[in-house]
């Protein structure tokens, strides 16, 4: 896409935020709905596979199903829309059973990381509610920052796992920098929509999201349902 900003160890384009603003838009401009905003989830994802294709191929990626060193941090970074799409998708895939012992998942979850300091927020290795036998549950509708963070190099991503993220991992910087700019053009989006936009945890967002049944109503209302799970 031309010249690259490095940004805190990841290229970006300045160019891509509005890019994705433009699009995020362009579609909710058409209402507030929860099909929108799937599609919103939807087309934005669809935007970063494309450019990573064309800015980051020359870049190796060693992660495959099954490798999951990078799904024990604290905190995965999303937003309210990203969170919405997600617990549709979870309501169509389980039963109530599975679905009632997810949420229990999720608020055990938050509850262990609310109750540590900062410092043992930053070592934390926790598994993410959603893992299942080593593989991401939601995989097809993962959020943008997961997307985004690859590794050319397995044994460092076990050997930061089990250093509680101390050793650094060789991700791809340009498929961090194309994911973040998606997603700040996506919360500029929601911002400019009337929408609850700030960055939110994937944990607490989700417990919000499947736990309280008028959740995705009252933030399509502009309610700042998501508030709680702020980071």
């Amino acid at each position: 896409m031309g010249t690259s900003v490095n940004q805190g160890g990841i290229e970006t384009h300045p160019a891509i935020p509005g890019i994705a603003r433009e699009l995020g838009e362009r579609i909710l401009a058409e209402g507030h709905t929860l099909p929108i905003i799937t599609r919103l989830g939807e087309q934005s994802a669809e935007l970063a596979a494309s450019m990573i294709a064309t800015a980051a191929a020359h870049e190796s990626v060693v992660c495959r199903a099954g490798c999951s060193w990078c799904c024990y941090p604290p905190y995965v970074t999303t937003n309210a829309a990203e969170v919405t799409r997600i617990a549709a998708y979870l309501r169509e895939a389980l039963g109530p059973a599975e679905l009632g012992t997810l949420i229990e998942q999720l608020r055990n979850r938050t509850t262990r990381i609310q109750a540590m300091n900062k410092e043992e927020r930053a070592h934390a290795v926790l598994p993410c509610a959603l893992l299942v036998d080593n593989c991401c549950s939601v995989h097809p509708v993962r959020p943008l920052a997961c997307r985004g963070w690859v590794s050319s190099d397995v044994i460092a991503c076990e050997a930061s796992y089990e250093s509680g993220w101390e050793h650094p991992v060789p991700n791809g910087r340009r498929h961090l920098g194309v994911t973040a700019g998606i997603r700040l053009g996506m919360r500029q989006a929601l911002e400019a929509g009337g929408l609850e936009h700030e960055p939110i945890d994937l944990t607490a967002g989700l417990l919000i999201a499947l736990s309280e049944p008028d959740s995705t109503d009252r933030w399509l209302a502009g309610e700042p349902v998501f508030a709680p799970a702020r980071i």
